[in-house]
């Protein structure tokens, strides 16, 4: 009887702390999936100033604002800031926080450039290829000075490419090798000659 009453017992309280463990899941994936920023992407002026807003904010939810990793002051859920005077791509994160953690959070890119035609080239076929994979685009000569990163250097983090990035360099080795080569190469013809 005593074995029984404790079974029951030890049931009933596995099944309670269960309930209780799914209750306390269930608030913890509480992530707002329509949380985003607007513009998700913006190209402006050097020196100008651009403003993003955060959307579909969860309720009790205090906004924290990153640019390009460095918490700024915002006006709620609205950021102003301003641009770079250089070529350079602006990380913009809102952080969603509720009693001090950090429940959801959005990111968008605003690149401060003087060729937006170039930004929009770049943006038009990645989009239209669906590259996701992080680009890093270079222009030099005849006047213009540019420089796009973009993409995620992860698709599983989802972490953005930016102009701090470190990447394996891969097969462009082959050409300093190739150099390098040539260099003892001729080092040596000169060795051996005498000159």
């Amino acid at each position: 009887m005593c074995t029984n009453t404790s079974n029951r017992i030890s049931l009933l309280a596995a099944g309670v702390l269960a309930i209780l463990l799914l209750s306390a899941c269930r608030h913890n994936q509480e992530t707002p999936a329509a949380f985003a920023i607007q513009p998700q992407s913006d190209v402006v002026a050097p020196s100008s100033t651009f403003t993003v807003t955060a959307s579909h904010l969860p309720q009790d939810c205090a906004i924290t604002w990153l640019v390009d990793g460095g918490t700024v002051e915002g006006k709620g859920a609205s950021l102003s800031a301003t641009a770079s005077p250089h070529e350079k791509r602006h990380t913009v994160q809102a952080q969603c926080n509720r009693d001090g953690q950090v429940i959801a959070s959005a990111t968008c890119h605003v690149y401060s450039t003087s060729h937006p035609a170039l930004i929009k080239t770049v943006h038009s076929f990645l989009d239209q290829h669906n590259i996701q994979t992080a680009v890093s685009v270079a222009v030099q000569g005849n006047d213009v000075d540019f420089s796009i990163d973009t993409g995620y250097t992860s698709l599983s983090t989802r972490e953005s490419n930016g102009s701090g990035t470190l990447h394996y360099i891969y097969s462009i080795t082959k050409t300093f090798v190739a150099a390098a080569v040539l260099q003892l190469v001729e080092e040596g013809d000169r060795v051996a000659t005498g000159t």
